[in-house]
Formats: C-alpha cells, sequence, structure tokens
C-alpha cells in the first residue's frame, strides 16, 4: 500500500490526509503542536466560550466542492460577519458604504456624494477608491481621500508594516467604497462557523483507521532532504511528502529566511453580555493594536454575564520567537521564495501546500480546495466538478440565509445572476485619428506560413462626463496560482486576455497597465498564422507582450477588433468577484528521445526586420512554419529565446486553452508560467498535441542557419 507523509494537521493538511485515506493510501500526519487544527486550532475556556488562541478564523466560500466535503464532518450555524471600525469617535460599518457615509457626513453633504456615485456608477457597485481620488468633482475626491487615510492607510501600515504604495498598487485597487447600505463583510454564498468549532471538524476530518496522527513530533527531525532524494529516519522513501509549513525551514533557511508577519494577542475576559456591537472592531487610526474581536459573537454561543475579547497587535515574524502567519507580498520576497520553490521541484515526491509553504495568502476555502485538487493530481481522479462562480450580493439576497450542508458527495448547479462590477481607473482620453502600418516579414516560402504583421498605432480620446457601460474586466482563475484578465464587449463577446498573473491581485493591477497601453502607449500588430487566420498582439512602448487578442478568419475582422478593444476599454467596468474558468485541457508530454529524431532536422532561422528587430522562426524539415519568438533589438536575446523555446520545449512545459470560438491552441511557457510563444488554431484538441509534439522534436533538432537565403 503506498505510504504519504503529510506534515502539518491543519486545514489544508488535513483535507490532504482525509481524501487520500478515503482512497485506500496510508498516511501519517506530523504535527509538532500537541493540538490539531494549526492555526485555527480553538477550544472551549473556563467560561464555556469557544475562542481561538490564534486569531478570529470565518469560513465563508462560493464553491459548493469545498463546502460539501467540509459539511461531512460538522454541522453549521449560520454567521454573517460585519465589522466596524472606529472612525473619529464613531463605529462605522467596513468596507466603507452608505451606511458610514450618513453616520460621518452631514445629511445634505452625504446626499449630495450618493446622489454622485448611484448616477455615475450605480446601485450595489464597488467603486475602487483609487478611482475616486481622482474624481473630477472636488467634494468628491476629498471624501475619497477622508476614506482612504481613515480606513485604510494607516491601518495597512500597522497591519503589514509598510506602505500602501510599498505593497505595490495591487493592493490599494482592492480597497472599494461600497454604493449599498450591505453591512456584511463578504458575499459569499456559504457563510457559516462549525457548530463544535473548527478543532472538532478537523478531528473528524483525521479521524480515519489509513490516518495515523503523530502530534508534538517534528517532521523535520524525521525527514532528510538531499540531492533529490529524501529520507525517512535514514532511509530512502519512495511514497510521497505533502508539506504545509515554512519552505524556507524545511530547506534549513538555505536561501535566507523569508519575512512574514506575526501576531500578538491579549485576551481578556469581560464581565459583561456584550462587550461591543459587531464581532470585530477595527481600530483603523486610534491604537496600537489593529481590532479587537469578541468571542461569543463568531460561535453564536448563548449570550452569558462574561464574555471574551481579544486584541490583535502585528508584530514582524523574528525566527524561534513567534509564530509567521501570513508572507509579505513584496516582489523581492516573491522572488527568494521562487528561490526554493524551485529547490522543491528537484524532489519528484515533494509537494508544497498551504499558505506558508506557497509563501500566499489565501482564504480557509482556498486552502481547502487546493489540497481537494492536488489529491486530484495525486490520486489520478477526472471529478466532474462543476463550473463555479463568484455570486455578487445582489444575486444572494439578505434575506436568504446559509445554506445547510448538502448529504450529496457531487456539487450542484446553481444558478447565479451576473456579478456585479466596478470602473476602471482609466479616464477616457480624446480620440485622434489611427495610424495603421504593415510590415511583411521576409519569409515568403511557403507563402501561406509567413506571418504577416501589422502595426495599429493605440489612439487616445477623450470622453464626455457620463457615458454608459462600454464593456467588462473580468478576472478569471485558470488553474491554481494562475489568473488572467479579460475583456469583454457587452455582447459577452470576448475581446482580450492578458498573460498570466500568479495572483488575483496582480491581474486586477494589470488591467490599469493594459488600459494605459490600449489607449496611450502601446502598440497592437496584426500577425498571420500558417492556417491564414488572424490575431493582434498588445506591446509596451519597450516591445513587452502584454496581451494577446482572440484569432479571426480575416485581417479585417482583427482590424476591426482592434478598434472595438480601444472603443470598449474608454469605459469598461471591473468585475469585483473572480471567475472560476474552465481550466486548461489536460495535456500530458510524451517521452522525447531526440535520438530517434536525428533523420528530421528543420531550420532555426533568425531574420531582420527594416526597423533592426530580431526574430527567430522554427520551421520543420519540409519548410512548414513551427513557430516564431517575440521580437528583440539584438541578436544576444534572440539566441537566448531559441536556447528557452528548447529547453522548455523538451520539458513539455505547453498548456492548451481554447479561444472563444471553441477552438485549440497550445501556449509554451517557462518555469515561472510565463508565456514564451503562442501556437496556432484548430478545430480539433489532438491536431494540437500533434503540432506540440512536432515543436518539441524539431526545436531540439534544428540547425540554425545564419540568413534566409535557403528559404527565399
Amino acid at each position: 500500500m503506498e505510504k504519504y507523509i503529510v506534515v502539518g494537521a491543519g486545514l489544508s493538511g488535513a483535507t490532504v490526509a482525509r481524501v487520500l485515506a478515503e482512497n485506500g493510501k496510508t498516511v501519517i500526519v506530523y504535527d509538532k503542536r500537541e493540538k490539531i487544527g494549526g492555526n485555527a486550532y480553538d477550544e472551549t475556556d473556563k467560561n464555556g466560550i469557544i475562542v481561538q488562541p490564534y486569531g478570529p478564523h470565518i469560513f465563508h466560500t462560493n464553491f459548493d466542492r469545498v463546502f460539501n466535503f467540509l459539511s461531512k464532518f460538522t454541522e453549521w450555524n449560520e454567521y454573517e460577519h460585519k465589522v466596524l471600525a472606529s472612525v473619529k469617535g464613531k463605529l462605522v460599518p467596513v468596507p466603507f458604504n452608505l451606511t458610514s457615509l450618513f453616520a460621518l457626513y452631514s445629511k445634505d453633504k452625504a446626499e449630495r456624494i450618493k446622489e454622485i456615485l448611484e448616477v455615475e456608477y450605480g446601485k450595489d457597485i464597488k467603486v475602487p477608491i483609487l478611482e475616486l481620488k481622482k474624481h473630477q468633482n472636488p467634494e468628491v475626491r476629498k471624501f475619497a481621500d477622508f476614506v482612504y487615510d481613515n480606513i485604510f492607510y494607516q491601518y495597512t501600515k500597522k497591519q503589514w508594516g509598510f506602505k500602501p504604495e510599498e505593497l505595490g498598487g495591487e493592493v490599494m485597487n482592492r480597497v472599494p467604497v461600497n454604493v449599498s447600505y450591505d453591512d456584511r463583510y463578504f458575499a459569499d454564498k456559504y457563510q457559516c462557523m462549525p457548530k463544535l468549532g473548527f478543532t472538532d471538524m478537523i478531528t473528524k476530518m483525521l479521524t480515519h483507521p489509513n490516518i495515523q496522527l503523530q502530534l508534538g513530533k517534528d517532521a523535520k527531525k524525521v525527514l532528510t532532504l538531499q540531492d533529490g532524494i529524501i529520507y525517512v529516519n535514514g532511509a530512502e522513501f519512495d511514497g510521497m511528502v505533502i508539506y504545509t509549513g515554512c519552505v524556507d525551514e524545511l530547506f534549513g533557511y538555505k536561501f535566507g529566511t523569508l519575512p512574514y508577519r506575526s501576531l500578538e494577542f491579549k485576551f481578556k475576559t469581560k464581565k459583561v453580555k456584550s462587550y461591543q456591537p459587531a464581532a470585530v472592531v477595527n481600530y483603523t487610526t486610534s491604537a496600537k493594536f489593529t481590532r479587537i474581536s469578541e468571542f461569543t459573537k463568531f460561535t453564536c454561543a448563548p449570550l452569558k454575564k462574561r464574555t471574551v475579547i481579544v486584541k490583535e497587535f502585528p508584530k514582524a515574524f523574528k525566527k524561534g520567537k513567534n509564530i509567521p502567519y501570513y508572507p509579505i507580498p513584496l516582489a523581492e520576497n516573491l522572488l527568494e521564495y521562487a528561490k526554493y520553490e524551485e529547490e522543491a521541484k528537484s524532489y519528484k515526491n515533494l509537494y508544497l501546500l498551504g499558505r506558508l509553504a506557497n509563501y500566499k495568502y489565501i482564504n480557509m476555502d482556498m486552502a481547502v480546495k487546493n489540497a481537494l485538487e492536488l489529491c486530484d493530481s495525486l490520486l489520478g481522479l477526472k471529478e466532474e466538478v462543476v463550473k463555479e462562480k463568484k455570486v455578487s450580493k445582489k444575486a444572494e439576497s439578505k434575506k436568504e440565509k446559509t445554506a445547510k450542508p448538502v448529504k450529496e458527495e457531487n456539487a450542484t448547479t446553481e444558478k447565479v445572476e451576473e456579478v456585479k462590477e466596478t470602473k476602471t481607473t482609466k479616464k477616457p482620453a480624446k480620440k485622434e485619428k489611427v495610424e495603421t502600418k504593415v510590415e511583411q516579414t521576409k519569409a515568403e516560402k511557403p507563402e501561406e506560413v509567413a506571418p504577416e504583421t501589422t502595426t495599429v498605432e493605440s489612439a487616445t480620446e477623450s470622453a464626455p462626463k457620463k457615458q454608459r457601460i462600454t464593456g467588462k474586466w473580468i478576472i478569471e482563475q485558470k488553474s491554481e496560482g494562475e489568473f488572467v484578465a479579460k475583456l469583454s464587449a457587452i455582447n459577452k463577446e470576448v475581446m482580450l486576455t492578458s498573460e498570466i498573473y500568479t495572483t488575483e491581485k496582480g491581474a486586477r493591477a494589470g488591467i490599469e497597465t493594459l488600459c494605459k497601453n490600449i489607449t496611450e502607449t502601446g502598440k497592437f500588430e496584426i500577425y498571420k498564422d500558417k492556417n491564414k487566420n488572424y490575431y493582434y498582439k498588445l506591446k509596451n512602448q519597450n516591445g513587452r507582450l502584454l496581451c494577446v487578442g482572440e484569432i479571426y478568419k480575416s485581417k479585417d475582422q482583427c482590424l476591426k477588433a482592434v478598434e472595438s478593444v480601444k472603443r470598449i476599454v474608454q469605459n469598461a467596468v471591473v468585475v469585483e468577484e473572480l471567475v472560476v474558468g474552465e481550466g486548461y485541457v489536460e495535456y500530458t508530454p510524451q517521452p522525447l528521445n531526440l535520438e530517434e529524431k536525428k533523420g528530421a532536422k528543420g531550420k532555426w532561422i533568425i531574420e531582420t526586420a527594416d526597423d533592426g528587430m530580431m526574430v527567430a522562426k522554427l520551421f520543420a524539415s519540409n519548410g512548414q512554419l513551427m513557430l516564431c519568438t517575440e521580437e528583440t533589438a539584438n541578436e544576444e536575446t534572440v539566441l537566448a529565446r531559441i536556447e528557452a523555446v528548447k529547453k522548455n520545449a523538451f520539458d513539455g512545459n505547453f498548456i492548451i486553452d481554447k479561444d472563444k470560438f471553441g477552438r485549440f491552441y497550445y501556449k509554451l511557457r517557462n518555469a515561472q508560467k510565463t508565456v514564451i510563444c503562442i501556437g496556432e488554431a484548430y478545430e480539433a484538441v489532438d491536431s494540437v498535441k500533434k503540432a506540440i509534439e512536432s515543436v518539441r522534436r524539431f526545436s531540439n533538432t534544428a540547425v540554425l542557419v545564419d540568413n534566409d537565403t535557403e528559404n527565399k
């Protein structure tokens, strides 16, 4: 029987262990604490109140599969989380909404601001605070500055230890003002708390004859990782290890200590039935702590003569002195983490899972979802999991309470209304004449495979003060750690898809960059592939690829699509909720023996355009064009791109995606999941897989030709 070792008895580890055990696997779970539950651990104190020693944890999700899985181990208490913030001596709801507005402003002034927001953005809409800070009305700008300074700025500095601008634009872009009176903190379909607590739920998850618990034992004293081999008690281990702790600790801090934020908690028992009007009150500016939480309001326990509160004091993490709670999302930190991630990949039977191991700030439901999907991969399952979407507040009425636990294993589809949307921060600019320049590439034989490029300079246009909504930006999760921003027209036609981002925040921040380059500084290039289809690429002024458009059957259709994109983006809105996409088509690279392919060599040809830009093209032995790299300004870089194609093609770093017409095409990516090149569109997925294998073979056997004279 195959053995698995799971390091960590928290929610991620417990989910993996349970699913593996139910599928006949032997699982040993190590945790250096004597307690089950990780940081979600809770216990009943001397007052009979369920408290959480490692800080409040609140369950909410839109994922049916996650809710149904956990419902096998607990009953639920309905709980809708509401948070108040102490501002100018008053307690107001956060995120900031119309209730907050009227609490802090005079009635006349609040009515004026409310009217502007509802007329320009609509009701039940979330508007990013940075957009309001740039509003043309000085009264609205002053209001936005007040909200930003008193709700977000100081609180962020306390919470993270950095100013918001140091954490990146994606953090600031997530601060909304809700144009509604909905005081709930979350809009998820399922909002509830385990009836007997998280520890009880996780204990039941780990109660299975195939699971052996090793509490109070540090797995690092059992495991040794060396030269790609995992040893257990000195013997080579041929099973699987799923690790949920700090990844830098696992590898002995060989690349340095990763920065985390820690928390200090100060608990007090109060001899009152209720200490504060909400479960959580944020102290955004007026105290050293960030918030006070009251546990009786989380656990829905009957009110007694006593209640328990906890104050949270964020701290810098110090190894060996306090607990790491969440990673700090600075670019330099992510680069350091990438070194550990690459180190982990050298161990074929090691998997990283969870907030600390993946160095990502994730919610509880996403931790369970990631664990379930890892099990699918480990067990080779192909479950028919329904496509799940985030549900807007409008779709779920405030009168609808949390759904009851579902007995069935499989998730069922739910009808959801269209998600809410918020405007982009991009201001329309004045429209100018569009210039189109067509640049033919040198290779002309065979004619049908020679890519044709057209450069379309970006137009700018200004808009009147009010415009109707012309489109939507949607953030879609393609798979774990892969997010894209999609621009769609009002008729839901997808116009462009961004490059892959590793976080939802990154994808949202990328929208502003896309808008700027579409309307001001970037350029569109039109390409013709070997199947005589056309598509465009958007690049910035330095030539970096930002996104690729859909594939069209004629050049005229493609040019019209470019004009539509420039028009739609002027007044598109950003959908606040994350959409979970259907993912990529399954692709497994076949073993590649280059020695057997020596007789069929192709050619790598480097071409230089009139403007001095260089590309490398891969041709098959029959002269068929296989792929073309991105443009670069020097030969050294283009040679490096050839090597990148060869290595990643050999490794099989391809994904297969669908365009809006249902056709299939491949993307070749590097280890960091950055797209290197894109293949042509085919009606059948098998045709794409054959094209991939051809690229893998020819890219690594092709001969580099100094010029293209042999191909002319």
